[in-house]
Parts: C-alpha cells; sequence; structure tokens
C-alpha cells in the first residue's frame, strides 16, 4: 500500500495555497506499469463502470428488440447534463420500450447541466426524473430486467440484472464477485468497488475486448467503445470533461462521483485510473494533460484541447488572474 501524493498544487501570488492528493495506477495487458501513490486503494467506480454496466443490453440484442439507434445507446454509458437533445433521447427511449415514468426510482430534479437547467427556470418547467444525469442508465437497466424478471427490481442487489452486471466487472477486473466492494450510488442502484489497479485493468480490456474471455461480452464491448467514439458528447456534454477528452477517437473516459476518473487508450492498449481524496473532479483536466503529457502520448492535440478548454488560471470576482494551478507529479516507473 503506497502514500498519496500530491497531484495538484494552488499557488496564489506565488506562494503554494492549497495541494490535492491522489493516486494514479496505469496497466497495460500484462498488469500495473506506472503510477503514483496508494495504486491498491479500494474504491468505488461511481459513474466510471457505466460503460460496463450497460452492456448486458447489447449482449442480448435488445437494441435489435426495442429498435434503439446507435444515438439512444451512447446515453447509457453517460452522465448526462440533460441538454434539449439528450432528453429526446430519453423521452424516444421510452416510448419504444414503453417503460413507465413510474418505474423510475430517482426523484425529479433539474438538469446537472447550469444553463440547461436555468432554460428550464426561465421557461416555468417543473423538476423531472427525465432530467436525471443517470436516466440512460437506469433504462437500461430495466430493459435488461425484464427479460428475466419484474422490472421494478432493477435497483435491487439480487435482481438479475444486478447479479448480470457484477459478473462482468468481475470478468473486466479478475476481482472475484464475492470480493467486489458494493454500495448504493448516488441515483439509488447498486455501486461496485474494486482496487485501483483493477480499475486500469478493466479500462484495458474495455479498449482491447479481444482480450475478454466471453466472445458475447467481447463484441458488446468492441460496439458499445465505437459507439461512445461516435457520440462523446452525450458521455456528459460536449462542453465537459469526458466530452472534451473523447473527441480524441483514441481515448474512451469516464468521470466518477467524488474524484475518480478512469480510461482508456486503444492503440496503447493502457488503462489509468486516477483518485483525488477529497473527491473534487475540478482538477481532472490538468492531471489527465499530464499524465498523457508522461505518457509520450502522440495526439498533442488533446493535450492541447484539456489545458486550453481548462485553464489552469485562478480567476477571482473582479475578472483578475490571481494564481494558477499545477500539476506537478512523476509517474513511477512500476515493472
Amino acid at each position: 500500500m503506497g502514500t498519496p501524493q500530491v497531484l495538484v498544487n494552488e499557488y496564489r501570488g506565488g506562494i503554494l495555497e492549497c495541494m490535492h492528493y491522489g493516486s494514479i495506477a496505469v496497466c497495460d495487458e500484462k498488469g500495473l506499469l506506472k503510477g503514483l501513490g496508494d495504486t491498491d486503494f479500494f474504491t468505488f467506480y461511481r459513474s466510471s463502470s457505466k460503460p460496463i454496466q450497460m452492456l448486458p443490453l447489447l449482449q442480448l440484442g435488445l437494441d435489435k428488440k426495442y429498435g434503439l439507434t446507435d444515438e439512444e445507446i451512447s446515453i447509457m454509458s453517460g452522465s448526462l447534463w440533460c441538454g434539449p437533445r439528450q432528453v429526446e433521447l430519453v423521452k424516444s427511449i421510452m416510448q419504444k420500450a414503453d417503460i413507465s415514468y413510474d418505474t423510475l426510482i430517482m426523484l425529479p430534479c433539474y438538469p446537472m447541466g447550469h444553463d440547461y437547467e436555468l432554460a428550464l427556470r426561465a421557461a416555468g418547467e417543473k423538476e423531472s426524473k427525465l432530467y436525471h444525469n443517470c436516466i440512460g442508465k437506469h433504462l437500461c437497466l430495466i430493459m435488461v430486467q425484464r427479460e428475466f424478471g419484474n422490472e421494478a427490481d432493477y435497483y435491487k442487489l439480487e435482481s438479475a440484472v444486478q447479479q448480470r452486471i457484477l459478473e462482468a466487472i468481475s470478468l473486466f477486473t479478475d476481482v472475484p464477485k464475492e470480493k467486489i466492494g458494493v454500495g448504493i450510488d448516488g441515483c439509488g442502484v447498486p455501486v461496485f468497488a474494486v482496487p485501483m489497479v483493477n480499475m486500469s485493468t478493466s479500462f484495458v480490456r474495455l479498449v482491447a475486448p479481444e482480450l475478454l474471455a466471453d466472445a458475447s461480452l467481447a463484441e458488446a464491448t468492441r460496439r458499445n467503445v465505437e459507439i461512445i467514439s461516435r457520440y462523446p458528447e452525450n458521455l456528459m456534454d460536449a462542453r465537459a470533461l469526458c466530452g472534451v477528452l473523447c473527441r480524441d477517437p483514441n481515448i474512451v473516459g469516464k468521470v466518477g462521483a467524488q474524484g475518480v476518473y478512469t480510461l482508456g487508450l486503444k492503440k496503447e492498449r493502457l488503462g489509468i485510473t486516477c483518485k483525488l481524496y477529497e473527491g473534487v473532479s475540478a482538477y481532472f483536466p490538468l492531471i489527465l494533460a499530464e499524465i498523457l503529457e508522461q505518457l509520450g502520448y502522440e495526439n498533442r492535440e488533446t493535450i492541447e484541447r484539456l489545458r486550453t478548454t481548462f485553464p489552469a488560471e485562478i480567476i477571482n470576482a473582479t475578472g483578475a488572474v490571481v494564481g494558477e494551478k499545477k500539476a506537478e507529479f512523476t509517474l513511477l516507473d512500476l515493472r
């Protein structure tokens, strides 16, 4: 077990003001390659697991059964800001699959995307379950669960759909089912915990699905990754980190709540997990750009896009630049 390390420092007037601690695990198909801090830290995927959680739907051919488009499928891997187009996709899936609003277990809310929330409030629109950022995942779970039992049980750990997901997580991570940690996510369904190194391994297999022994799971994975690469904006929003990063078709990345980010590099066949222990995701653009830099990532455009879209300057209420954030760490060779 390693010691968490400083990943980002904040400076104001040239004086160190804040330090943000975390760990990083970089894996290839042989295991841990590089890292920093506690690469075995046992933590929840949170929403980082969505590209895996939705795979049973494709394995069962439910996309064909309900006539779902690839764009509709793409929202099932995302944490949506729920702009107008994403809400259209949600409504279309519900109509095609005849899913009742009442089956959804979350409470009504406004969209996670602040601009979209303000527009709805200005128009006098009320909160709705349709605006929950996890709505795509819930629709997927309901469709899978109804194949095996009461669809209203989709959120229960003992349900068929959750057990299939648990099996998939085990296959992707090499962690036995009984050793996978289970909690309840913010949206009310089970969420899974594994060591960071195993989380990184799962994203190696996500971008290199031929490494999976289960042929149907591998084909579902290949197809989902291709869909994500065509609709990266539906991982969250085109302006959000996932949408900006995954505009690069070589990358599949997904943020999770409470300071988790996991990504896979297709050509390099690498999986990377970063955990920030204070649970804040705002520093990930800096960290991910620095990780890619240190790995010698060939697509400089992606690194520069992260840095320009998410500036490192600290700006106060007058609009003045008063400081900066710096990713200041060095990945260690661990093999």
